[in-house]
């Protein structure tokens, strides 16, 4: 209908900073002509650097109507860290694992923008472990590597064998960046394992807090996690910043 996409437009170019305007104009301009509109939302983006709500509306219209490979390339160009929830959103959609999987490898290749290629990580949530575990791995990008462990961890349940290769990786002593991450893939085990990989879990966080190599405030964060499942006691006579924990 000519008339109805006329109206969707004019609300889109004149909606200005209404984010909710611009959404259900954007959405409806997306699914009739991505080519035309979709440069279009890009730039509305850069135009508005400091208006978190615009722009978030905007990365939800695109993750949620523009056709996906499309879609996957334009989310990893105007990349921020509150655009978690967008991701998500393009990971639902049918095709968009590889999209997302094909982006993520040509960031990588490329060695660019670290947070693209961590926010494409995290819509990897129906990769396979091994993948995601060789992501953790080899990506150079210490945040990109502990995305992967959190992407893994969160989805569900993961065999022992894969936490003992977390905890490994997250051993290397001279990457403090990864390493204070660990608390909370090691918390994701615990609320989503059972068996072995819980017990492997429950170590690796009982040694977190007891690890004097971390931050003070690292190895309170874990000790915070860890209350919830191990046994009263456990961190009897252990003192972080001059306080004993029990």
């Amino acid at each position: 209908d000519p008339e109805r996409r006329a109206d969707f437009q004019r609300l889109f170019l004149e909606g200005g900073e209404d984010p909710l305007l611009v959404k259900v104009a954007l959405d409806s301009l997306l699914h009739d002509d991505p080519a035309t509109f979709l440069p279009i939302a890009e730039e509305l983006v850069r135009a508005h650097p400091a208006d978190a709500r615009l722009k978030s509306s905007v990365a939800q219209a695109i993750a949620a109507a523009a056709p996906v490979d499309e879609a996957t390339r334009t989310l990893a160009r105007i990349a921020e860290e509150t655009q978690y929830e967008a991701f998500a959103a393009l990971a639902s959609r049918p095709g968009a694992a590889d999209a997302i999987a094909r982006e993520y490898g040509e960031l990588l290749a490329e060695g660019r923008d670290p947070l693209a290629r961590k926010l494409l990580v995290s819509g990897l949530r129906e990769e396979r472990e091994d993948v995601l575990v060789g992501i953790a791995r080899m990506d150079p990008d210490a945040k990109v590597s502990l995305q992967a462990a959190l992407t893994l961890t969160a989805r569900g349940a993961v065999a022992a064998e894969t936490v003992g290769a977390l905890r490994e990786l997250f051993e290397v002593p001279a990457d403090g960046a990864r390493r204070k991450g660990a608390a909370k893939v090691a918390e994701n085990v615990l609320r989503r394992s059972e068996g072995a990989a819980r017990a492997a879990a429950e170590a690796w966080l009982v040694e977190l807090v007891r690890d004097t190599r971390l931050a003070e405030k690292d190895r309170l964060d874990a000790y915070g996690r860890a209350q919830h499942f191990v046994a009263p006691g456990t961190f009897t006579g252990v003192a972080i910043g001059g306080r004993v924990l029990e």
